[in-house]
């Protein structure tokens, strides 16, 4: 095993103890700009490289986002024709993001592009220092993804996690649903919530407050339900996945933040594993 392999692998336990607090941070009336950045510090604090920690959280999101959308094809089949009329708009738009996508990587099949995009990035990092700095730590970034090499299997655990954190909140949902004795519109419910998610996840309010709520009230009338139940069913849900985990949030956020200002055991860096 070669010292960058040990470089990789000596995160896994740093990492850990920010990744339990990762779910919790979401309760942060801060939002998720605020979550990211705690997050990101407890991963520096704990020895992961600058360029690690923002690459674990950009995956994360990813992960996170590649999850939702595979509930959002979900619901829209088993909602039908209906759902698929409630998606062309996002649906449009992802398709011209991807033509978009499509048509870089089709460019860049030629020399002649390749050489001119080389020329700018060469020439932007010779103008800015911080140009400059972002495109060694992104160069330090490819070369440890090409040491770790990790292949599918490695990928499905996270990906797994990610789902489960939208399909228990989808529960959350259809409890609430069901203690207030509403009949839960199942051919429609999962296309609901992500639709809901879609404006809450901007959060463009602390916790999208307002915007969650607005959003998966008037989505549950326009799919069956009277407004009174829609209401009230919201309410609730956000009742249980909003406020009742503020307490555990910042209890965590406060145990976590107290654990790492107390001397110990100095952070393992990677000249440590690489030994």
């Amino acid at each position: 095993m070669t010292a960058r392999h040990c470089r990789v692998l000596a995160y896994r336990p740093a990492c850990r103890g920010p990744f339990r607090a990762a779910g919790r941070t979401a309760g942060f009336s801060g939002g998720a700009a605020f979550s990211a950045a705690w997050v990101f510090r407890q991963l520096r604090r704990r020895g992961a490289e600058q360029v690690l920690a923002a690459a674990v959280l950009l995956v994360a999101g990813a992960l996170s986002i590649l999850a939702l959308a595979v509930l959002l094809v979900a619901g829209v089949v088993a909602a039908g024709p209906a759902g698929l009329r409630s998606v062309l708009l996002p649906v449009d738009g992802a398709l011209l993001v991807l033509g978009t996508a499509l048509a870089v990587v089709g460019a860049s099949r030629f020399s002649g592009f390749r050489n001119a995009v080389g020329r700018a990035w060469t020439s932007a990092g010779r103008r800015s220092r911080r140009i400059q700095q972002g495109q060694e730590a992104l160069a330090q970034l490819v070369e440890q993804a090409h040491g770790l090499q990790p292949g599918l299997r490695p990928w499905l655990r996270p990906f797994a996690f990610a789902l489960l954190n939208w399909v228990f909140d989808v529960a959350c949902l259809a409890a609430s649903l069901w203690a207030l004795g509403i009949g839960v519109p199942w051919h429609s419910l999962l296309l609901v919530y992500v639709l809901t998610q879609i404006p809450g996840s901007l959060r463009l309010t602390p916790g999208s407050l307002g915007i969650v709520e607005t959003s998966l009230s008037a989505l549950l009338v326009l799919y069956g339900l009277r407004p009174g139940p829609a209401i009230a069913a919201t309410l609730l849900y956000r009742a249980v996945s909003y406020w009742a985990l503020q307490p555990i949030g910042w209890a965590s956020w406060l145990a976590i933040t107290l654990q790492a200002g107390t001397p110990g055991t100095p952070p393992r860096h990677s000249n440590d594993a690489a030994t």
